[in-house]
């Protein structure tokens, strides 16, 4: 829980003196010497392009001297997305499953044992969370359940009709699910059960890494200090939906976002042995992560 008053607090001063600067449309001077830095966000997860957006729209990389073009994975020197993809890690942005077990019904006294010989459905279009289910499903020694792939469409169809007693969605799908049918329940949200640990990650090089990882720092904290309306508020009009409120909403509820870049080598080994479950492994956490960037990051943020 988040300590009382801190939804209250104002933008450091550097911070709304860089914002009125550039929201007064006076092209800068140094505008074309200004780097421009070419990132990847990873199109699997919500959450990943979130903190970019609000540091793009508040004007937090812009405070750190850096201009941000958004490009595909193979001309991209840095990129968002879930971890395990690549490595060094230089930097953490989430820190929890981006995923829920979904029933049809209220049960207060739910456990993941009743999904024992089961069917399970979950989205076929993403197997990366039908393997984190199944390395949770270990955890708890539930290994005889049937895991169903459909596509979400089909999902969302079966599920309104009330064919699909439960499912295992990400936050995208979970949101359509319960406007189709507000009867349904969350029964498990994945991350609640595993702890904090790394989900989505900052990974490759450029000069100014330290620079990038200052200005996502400013939207971490951000995220942090206000409620989810401010935050919907601050992005673009295009990306101001009904959706994107949910998932900023979910992202507050479970404290997904990390207060912070710096990689912790706590919440790695979790993650690596959560994975291990299911033969996913990684390197140990000092082959795997700089966290170098992260650290000089710290001291470039008012």
């Amino acid at each position: 829980m988040k300590r009382p008053g801190t939804r209250a607090m104002r933008l450091p001063g550097l911070v709304l003196l860089a914002l009125g600067l550039g929201a007064c449309g006076v092209p800068s001077a140094k505008t074309s010497s200004t780097p421009r830095l070419s990132v990847h966000i990873a199109e699997s997860s919500r959450f990943a392009a979130l903190p970019v957006d609000l540091s793009q729209a508040l004007g937090f990389f812009r405070q750190q001297g850096i201009r941000l073009q958004q490009t595909s994975t193979r001309r991209a020197s840095l990129t968002v997305g879930p971890i395990g993809g690549r490595w060094p890690v230089v930097g953490i942005v989430n820190r929890g499953l981006d995923g829920f077990v979904l029933g049809a019904v209220k049960d207060p006294g739910f456990r993941l044992t009743a999904l024992n010989q089961v069917p399970v459905a979950y989205p076929k279009n993403d197997p990366a969370l039908a393997l984190a289910f199944r390395a949770l499903m270990r955890i708890h020694h539930v290994t005889d359940f049937l895991l169903e792939p459909l596509t979400p469409t089909h999902m969302l169809r079966l599920w309104h009709s009330g064919h699909l007693p439960y499912v295992v969605a990400n936050a995208a799908l979970r949101y359509h699910l319960l406007r189709s049918d507000p009867q349904g329940v969350t029964l498990v949200v994945l991350s609640a059960t595993t702890g904090p640990m790394p989900s989505l990650v900052v990974s490759g090089r450029s000069h100014v890494l330290p620079q990038f990882l200052a200005g996502l720092n400013l939207a971490l904290w951000y995220l942090e200090t206000h409620t989810p309306q401010q935050v919907w508020s601050i992005l673009p009009p295009r990306l101001r939906t009904a959706q994107s409120l949910s998932f900023i909403e979910e992202a507050d509820r479970h404290h997904w976002f990390s207060p912070t870049t710096v990689p912790s080598h706590r919440d790695y080994d979790r993650a690596r042995s959560f994975w291990q479950n299911v033969g996913v492994h990684w390197p140990t956490y000092y082959r795997a992560v700089d966290m170098q960037p992260s650290l000089t990051a710290l001291s470039l943020t008012p």
